[in-house]
């Protein structure tokens, strides 16, 4: 019964927030897995996808020095949600619909968060945070939550 209150409760809670920013964080309220909360507060470096993108096209090895293994917070849009070839979910946030590039936040293979990414649709805003792991093949900057 607990087991499934925990799946429900974030279901019914992120039913009534469509309309306003998703956030996926590890101590999002919306996620009622305690496994999935943090107890210690982390401070994140704010950024948007446009002016991490600018940094990391104009000078990765400068951007890499500022971002790198820092965690960051990052505002866009969802532009795709899915997962890699090894099974771990993924939301790419754009700055706007249709852009090419932008950044792409891995997630642990947790029911909880598959639940959670499962109520995502292409154009939700949302917030990500996650800690930068660069600009791999100069497409999207990688963050691992």
């Amino acid at each position: 019964m607990k087991r499934l209150l925990s799946i429900l409760i974030p279901i019914l809670l992120i039913s009534g927030c469509v309309s306003s920013s998703q956030q996926i964080t590890p101590d999002n309220p919306l996620i009622a897995d305690a496994s999935l909360q943090t107890s210690t507060a982390t401070s994140y470096i704010d950024v948007s996808v446009s002016q991490l993108l600018s940094e990391y096209k104009n000078n990765e090895v400068a951007a890499d020095l500022k971002y790198k293994n820092k965690a960051l917070r990052v505002s866009g849009i969802v532009e795709r949600v899915g997962t890699d070839i090894l099974g771990t979910p993924y939301v790419i946030v754009v700055q706007n619909a249709g852009d090419w590039s932008g950044v792409q936040c891995m997630y642990p293979k947790t029911s909880a968060y598959q639940q959670l990414l499962a109520t995502l649709n292409t154009g939700d805003p949302i917030t990500v945070t996650g800690n930068c792991e660069g600009y791999p093949l100069s497409l999207h900057v990688l963050l691992k939550h």
